[in-house]
C-alpha cells in the first residue's frame, strides 16, 4: 500500500507540466515540517497562505485542485473561504515518497530557518506585539529574504524592520550630537 501511494504520487507529479511541478513542490514544502531527528511531519496550513510567493493564484489553485482530486491533500473548510486549511492527506505520503524526502533534504536548512521565523512571529503575537520579541540584525536580514510569508509573519517582519530602522536613526542622532 505504501509503495502504491508513493508510485501514485510520482505518477501525479510527472503528469504536471514543469511550471505546475514547481508549484506542487512549493505547496508540499509548505505542508511539511521538521519532526524528531531527520524525519518530517505534516503541517496544516491556511489555504490563503499557499498564495504567498512567486506564483499566480490561479496556478496555485489549479495545482491544489489536482492534489485534492488525487486525494494526496485534504481541504478542511473554514467559516470563510480564506480560513480553509490544507494538509497532506496521508502520513504515508510523507514517510514513503522518496521524491518528497529528497526535496525535504535539499531544503532542510531553509525549512528550519523558515520555521524559526514562524515561531518568532507566533511568539510576538502571543506577547501582544511586544517590541522586545522583534527580530534584529542578521536574523531579520535572513527573514526578509522569504517571499512566501503569511500575513501575520509579514506584519512581524515589517514591525521588526521599522523598529530596527528607528533604532539606527536614534543611534545616528546620538552619534551626531556627540560630535
Amino acid at each position: 500500500v505504501r509503495q502504491a501511494l508513493a508510485n501514485s504520487a510520482d505518477d501525479f507529479y510527472r503528469s504536471l507540466i514543469p511550471e505546475e511541478q514547481e508549484v506542487a513542490r512549493l505547496i508540499l514544502m509548505r505542508l511539511v515540517q521538521p519532526g524528531e531527528g531527520l524525519e518530517m511531519t505534516s503541517r496544516r496550513l491556511r489555504r490563503e497562505d499557499l498564495y504567498k510567493g512567486n506564483f499566480a493564484r490561479e496556478r496555485v489553485d489549479r495545482v491544489l485542485q489536482r492534489f485534492l482530486d488525487e486525494r494526496l491533500l485534504r481541504l478542511t473548510r473554514g467559516d470563510r473561504p480564506e480560513d480553509d486549511q490544507v494538509e497532506v492527506a496521508h502520513e504515508a505520503v510523507i514517510r514513503n515518497w522518496p521524491t518528497l524526502a529528497h526535496w525535504y533534504q535539499e531544503e532542510l536548512d531553509e525549512i528550519k530557518e523558515r520555521r524559526r521565523v514562524t515561531a518568532a512571529a507566533d511568539n510576538w503575537q502571543r506577547l501582544n506585539h511586544d517590541p522586545a520579541a522583534l527580530l534584529r540584525g542578521r536574523p531579520l536580514e535572513q527573514a526578509r529574504q522569504f517571499t512566501d510569508l503569511t500575513r501575520d509573519e509579514q506584519a512581524f517582519i515589517d514591525a521588526s524592520w521599522q523598529a530596527e530602522q528607528a533604532e539606527q536613526a536614534r543611534e545616528r542622532r546620538r552619534s551626531y550630537a556627540l560630535r
